[in-house]
C-alpha cells in the first residue's frame, strides 16, 4: 500500500505544511513565512529547517527564548510530537508515515490529543463579521484552518472562475456540509478543498442544513493535502 510521509506544525497558525529543503522563518513581523502574533515573540523568532527528512528549529536570539518540550534551546532536531512554543503560542510538531490504513491514527493524535484549548489563536485569525477575496491571495485551505482552529461558525462560498458554485458550512470550527451543484458530502468538500481560482465569501450567519461530513475537519484537511500533494 502506498505511504505518504507528512511533516508539519499544528497550532496558532493552523497547520504549517514543511516540505524537503523548506526555510521557515517564524516571527512577530508580517515579513516571516510564518506571523505570530503574540506580544512576547521577537521579530524574527525562530527559523524550521529541512534537509534529508530531518527537520531543525533555530532560535534568532528571540528576547524570550525559542522552547521545545519545556526547555529552552538553541538549535533542536525535532521529533514526533515535540511541543514548541514561542512566546504563548503552542505548536505541535508531527512527523507520521501514512498510508490508508494509518490515517486514522494521525487523525486521532489531532482530535484527542492535541490540546486546542491551549493553543493561542488570535481572534483576528478570522473577521468576525463577513468577509472575501481572491482564492489565490487566500487558499480555501488555509481559511479553513483558521476557522477551525478559531472555532468559527458560518458559510464559505466559493466562486470558480470556471464551473460550480460550492459551498462549504462550519459549526464551531468544524465542516459540517460540502456542496456544489452535482456533489454533496465528501466528494464536494474535496473538489471545493482543492480550487486554485476564482473567488470566496465567508458568511457569519449560514443558513440551517443537514449535516453531510462525518469526518473531523483536521482528518479532512489533511487528506485533502495528501491528494493534492499526489496530484
Amino acid at each position: 500500500m502506498k505511504s505518504h510521509r507528512q511533516q508539519f506544525l499544528v497550532g496558532g497558525a493552523g497547520f504549517i505544511r514543511i516540505h524537503e529543503d523548506d526555510v521557515i522563518k517564524m516571527g512577530r513581523t508580517e515579513d516571516n513565512d510564518v506571523v505570530v502574533r503574540d506580544t512576547f515573540a521577537s521579530r524574527h523568532h525562530a527559523v524550521v529547517r529541512s534537509h534529508t527528512g530531518r527537520v531543525i528549529i533555530q532560535d534568532l536570539e528571540s528576547r524570550n527564548g525559542t522552547w521545545v518540550n519545556g526547555e529552552r534551546v538553541d538549535t533542536a532536531e525535532l521529533k514526533d510530537g515535540d511541543r514548541l512554543e514561542f512566546g504563548s503560542q503552542i505548536y505541535i510538531y508531527r512527523d507520521v508515515e501514512n498510508s490508508e490504513d494509518q490515517h486514522l491514527e494521525l487523525f486521532d493524535f489531532l482530535d484527542n490529543n492535541v490540546d486546542t484549548a491551549a493553543i493561542v489563536t488570535p481572534d483576528s485569525a478570522i473577521p468576525k463579521n463577513d468577509f472575501g477575496g481572491s482564492v489565490s491571495a487566500m487558499p480555501i485551505l488555509e481559511i479553513c484552518q483558521m476557522a477551525e482552529l478559531s472555532r468559527r461558525s458560518g458559510m464559505l462560498i466559493v466562486h470558480p472562475k470556471k464551473g460550480e458554485e460550492g459551498k462549504l458550512y462550519f459549526d464551531n470550527g468544524q465542516i459540517i456540509h460540502a456542496s456544489t451543484e452535482s456533489l454533496k458530502g465528501e466528494d464536494a468538500a474535496f473538489e471545493i478543498l482543492a480550487r486554485k481560482d476564482g473567488s470566496f465569501r465567508f458568511h457569519a450567519m449560514p443558513e440551517r442544513v443537514e449535516k453531510n461530513i462525518s469526518r473531523i475537519t483536521s482528518a479532512l484537511l489533511l487528506e485533502a493535502m495528501r491528494r493534492q500533494d499526489e496530484g
